[in-house]
């Protein structure tokens, strides 16, 4: 990358300095830099997808353990089914209270949320940590499941409340794109357990 950002200068030169009305120094160092920073940017990337390859191994593992791999292979995750079979019988009033937690402590919910939707986007990103068919299978799970948002909300008359609803519930799915991964780390299980924080005593944890 660094090899094709030098010549991709070098051919624009006159471009560049036309563009900043200053000549590019003669000397390495801008280019030094640049091939600095890109080395340091590939070298987080080379170890961010080695943690998420062995986070996905753990989360295989952990499915093997508690016998739902087949389950969770061959379809939606149920432990997602039920979360949403669980929330679409919640009344108003339940809502009110799930709202009224969340925007009581919302610095909690967001850094949860950042930590749940990094892992989500990696195991349902093609060929990161998964193979491009496992992400998809994933990514269409997900899909189905925020297409029953709709439905579950439906019976929410107030039309701040139905937004508020619909945003928590949207947060919360994260959780589920990628439960195991995240349980399988201390600070993916915090994250877990913040989100679903929200729904205590209104539905089973998984």
């Amino acid at each position: 990358m660094a090899e094709c950002l030098r010549a991709y200068i070098q051919d624009h030169r006159a471009k560049f300095e036309t563009a900043f009305a200053k000549p590019i120094p003669s000397s390495p160092d801008v280019i030094n830099v640049l091939e600095t920073a890109l080395a340091r940017a590939d070298e987080g990337v080379a170890k961010a997808l080695k943690e998420g390859k062995k986070l996905a191994r753990k989360a295989d593992e952990r499915r093997r353990i508690l016998g739902i791999a087949e389950a969770f292979a061959s379809g939606d995750d149920p432990r997602l089914i039920g979360f949403l079979d669980e929330i679409t019988a919640l009344a108003p009033s339940h809502w009110r209270t799930v709202v009224e937690r969340r925007a009581a402590r919302p610095q909690l919910f967001q850094r949860a949320l950042e930590e749940a939707s990094a892992v989500a986007l990696d195991v349902t990103f093609p060929d990161r940590v998964y193979p491009r068919a496992e992400a998809e299978r994933r990514r269409n799970q997900g899909k189905r499941a925020r297409e029953r948002i709709d439905s579950i909300i439906s019976g929410l008359s107030d039309p701040n409340l139905r937004n508020q609803v619909k945003y928590a519930i949207l947060q919360t799915l994260h959780v589920f794109y990628a439960y195991d991964e995240l349980m399988v780390s201390k600070k993916g299980e915090r994250s877990v357990k913040n989100l679903l924080s929200a729904f205590e005593g209104f539905i089973t944890r998984p």
